[in-house]
């Protein structure tokens, strides 16, 4: 597979958590950012190279620039790539060691179900859907 240099976002299209957070991201509009839940056909075969199990979906992944980013450190530098001052956040945020916030984000994965229980998704606009990879 060559090189994709795209920013995408992978995320659980059946956590609503995850659901609000990429609206959040679509409505600020940011062009080079696309979308592509884990259950989609696009991640399976997008995410297997690169040696990441798509099936395991209490983990966001994050590329750019042919990286791949999982769990906080996704969190941050898809942060950084919203506007500048998401920038100065995620930096602040860095300083904290992965460790701890890997087990901050674990915590949260493991009762996102349960906080976020409803079921009512936002629809992206036919503009926002262009952004979708499935």
């Amino acid at each position: 597979m060559e090189q994709d240099d795209r920013k995408i976002i992978f995320y659980d299209g059946d956590c609503m958590l995850c659901n609000r957070l990429i609206m959040f991201i679509m409505n600020k509009d940011i062009k080079d950012i696309y979308f592509s839940p884990l259950q989609s056909a696009f991640a399976q075969q997008y995410l297997k190279p690169l040696g990441v199990d798509a099936s395991r979906k209490s983990s966001v992944y994050f590329t750019v620039g042919g990286k791949i980013f999982s769990k906080s450190t996704a969190v941050l530098n898809i942060l950084a790539s919203i506007s500048p001052g998401y920038v100065l956040l995620s930096r602040i945020l860095a300083i904290v060691p992965t460790a701890l916030r890997d087990l901050v984000y674990d915590l949260v994965a493991k009762y996102r179900q349960r906080i976020f229980r409803e079921k009512v998704c936002l629809l992206p606009t036919p503009e926002q859907r262009k952004k979708m990879l499935e």
